[in-house]
């Protein structure tokens, strides 16, 4: 029993017409006839009976159509499933925080390595935890996060990411190019929640320099530190987001700065498909090599 006989059978199933079959499926009437007596041989039992000049299902083959259809549904779907696992598309997670820095750097290189444009991405900006969740349920392909994660993800440092001194426009140390811990450190600062890892690496920054940092408050994501900075409400220590530059605020270097690594991650226990793994070969064999030329 070939695939071929079981689509021949079910086109003629549904036009029980021998001619008019063969005409839709581009073969001869005799070719169609050979290939159903073969496959009823096969089977043991007349699909198809004739009465007068009109042609119709016998039960056999009325119980078989079912089963065949469904056996051809089935390798369809399992068609699509293969042409999508192929599709030269990744859904690729970030940090908004990267988004400045990293982002159009890696993706400009990896567009530029070996021809590599006809790889496309769907974007999504989110919080670690959350990406976390779509890497384990297979919505996301690769991410970008500021933590490595737990067994089940695969994670490979990739970038140092520099955390600046960010202050209002008419603040004392906004003209500074380079300002040292202590021309800053007694100021009051906003930062974010406690639950996030970028808490803790500032935190672990002023405990590094023998200072309690004094916090006013904190809010859940980075654009929100920029956007009560730029209130005069305090200032921060915190990548670089797309709002700054909108807002009256001014980025200023720290001698000796804090850094923060991230690192890509990938579920240990999905598949790659073939534009995943070459992302994912690019940016943890290839795109180090580049940064250090």
């Amino acid at each position: 029993m070939t695939l071929q006989q079981l689509r021949y059978f079910c086109v003629m199933a549904r036009i029980l017409h021998y001619t008019k079959a063969a005409k839709v499926l581009y073969i001869s009437q005799p070719s169609l006839s050979y290939a159903l007596s073969e496959l009823e041989r096969e089977l043991g039992v007349p699909l198809f009976e004739k009465q007068g000049r009109q042609t119709f299902l016998t039960k056999y083959g009325k119980t078989f159509l079912t089963y065949a259809q469904n056996a051809l549904d089935e390798l369809t779907r399992g068609t699509e499933k293969i042409e999508q696992l192929l599709a030269p598309t990744i859904n690729l997670g970030y940090l908004i925080s990267i988004s400045t820095e990293l982002m159009p750097k890696i993706i400009g290189s990896f567009y530029e390595y070996q021809g590599n444009r006809n790889i496309s991405f769907n974007f999504v900006s989110s919080k670690t935890v959350e990406m976390v969740q779509k890497l384990t349920s297979n919505e996301l392909d690769l991410a970008f996060t500021a933590k490595a994660m737990d067994l089940e993800m695969g994670s490979a440092a990739i970038f140092e990411q520099e955390l600046y001194l960010v202050v209002p426009n008419d603040h004392v140390l906004a003209k500074q190019e380079y300002v040292d811990f202590d021309d800053f450190k007694n100021e009051k600062f906003i930062t974010i929640n406690p639950n996030s890892f970028l808490r803790k690496q500032i935190l672990d920054y002023f405990n590094a320099n023998g200072v309690e940092p004094d916090i006013i408050f904190a809010v859940n994501d980075c654009s929100g530190i920029a956007t009560y900075v730029s209130s005069k409400m305090g200032i921060a220590i915190m990548p670089l987001v797309p709002l700054i530059n909108s807002l009256n605020l001014s980025v200023v270097r720290i001698k000796d700065p804090p850094t923060r690594t991230i690192y890509l991650l990938w579920n240990k226990n999905i598949h790659m498909r073939p534009a995943v793994k070459s992302f994912y070969d690019f940016v943890v064999n290839i795109y180090p090599q580049m940064k250090s030329t």
